[in-house]
């Protein structure tokens, strides 16, 4: 059997899988118990693999994907690909497909998710504090979501506009803050100046603002795994592994965990008669049926009765 952990980077978070198998010898492609010739060895038929709960939802590779997770693409369309990041929103899953979520106080006036939330409704004349509210005569213009008789900020296209804050005019007039490349991500203008926030599950690794949110940390690989840092080192005797955006380590071939601690990796290496004990060491130990003068004689997930090993309820 073998051992899985995750946990999030600079910190240990679960244990997944407690893998602290009965016989060993199936992990080396060798021995068995009779070819070791020990008298106390386990059965080989109590020795099975540790199989992963069915994916009640689906699979993303290795990883079983959240229901309606717009990071793998909600339900129904199962294409594990990111939902497209809506520009002035952020991707959502409506009834298991893509769909957007505006932001405030954007709308999405055309129903149109190419374009995204397009309309600004506190400067826009033409849907002034809703959707096809227009400002007309002697109120022409949009303030803070209301038609007004004149324009206290700065007049730019026929929009009264806060240049310190507006996606269109930031800074000046007509000076559009670019959507991050790739839709994984949120344009801003903040005292004047262009910026962007990367949608749920990516990151700007590289910090070119040309290719935007440009790695999804969210998935499966080790070297950007919920971050754009790498998995730290795997514990001894195995490798890294990386599932949604958390680090992990799998046991290597041969080896497996009985104590159930990460820092010692998987410390009981798989040779002939080895045997997780009940006690979580590695030993040699008693199977089914075996003789035993105390619970700790018998092998892992066994317990010593009226000096026999029986199955541990």
């Amino acid at each position: 059997m073998r051992s899985i952990w995750f946990w999030s980077v600079g910190g240990v978070a679960a244990l997944v899988g407690v893998a602290c198998g009965t016989d060993l010898s199936d992990l080396t492609g060798g021995a068995t118990e009779s070819d070791a010739g020990a008298s106390s060895g386990g059965d080989a038929s109590s020795a099975s693999a540790d199989s992963a709960p069915p994916c009640a939802t689906f699979e993303c590779g290795s990883v079983c994907a959240p229901p309606d997770d717009p990071a793998f693409g909600c339900s129904v369309e199962r294409n594990c690909q990111p939902c497209p990041g809506p520009a002035n929103g952020a991707s959502t899953c409506a009834s298991g497909k893509c769909a957007l979520a505006c932001s405030a106080p954007f709308l999405d006036c055309n129903a149109k998710p190419d374009d995204g939330c397009e309309v600004d409704p506190t400067t826009d004349p033409q849907n002034c504090g809703s959707c096809g509210h227009a400002c007309m005569g002697a109120t022409p213009y949009c303030v803070a979501g209301q038609c007004a008789s004149m324009c206290p900020l700065t007049l730019c296209n026929g929009e009264c506009v806060d240049t310190q804050a507006s996606l269109a005019n930031c800074g000046t007039c007509s000076h559009a803050c670019p959507q991050p490349s790739g839709g994984n991500g949120t344009a801003s203008c903040k005292g004047g100046s262009c910026s962007y926030a990367c949608a749920q599950g990516f990151a700007d690794c590289d910090h070119d603002p040309s290719n935007g949110c440009e790695v999804f940390v969210n998935g499966g690989d080790v070297a950007h795994c919920g971050s754009c840092n790498a998995c730290p080192a795997a514990p001894p005797n195995s490798v890294e592994a990386c599932a949604a955006g958390m680090c992990g380590s799998s046991c290597s071939a041969g080896y497996v965990d009985c104590n159930g601690a990460s820092p010692d990796g998987c410390e009981c290496h798989a040779v002939n008669g080895t045997f997780c004990h009940s006690d979580k060491t590695c030993a040699q130990c008693t199977a089914i049926g075996g003789s035993c003068g105390k619970s700790s004689d018998c092998c892992q997930g066994r317990r010593c009765s009226a000096g026999t090993c029986i199955i541990d309820d």
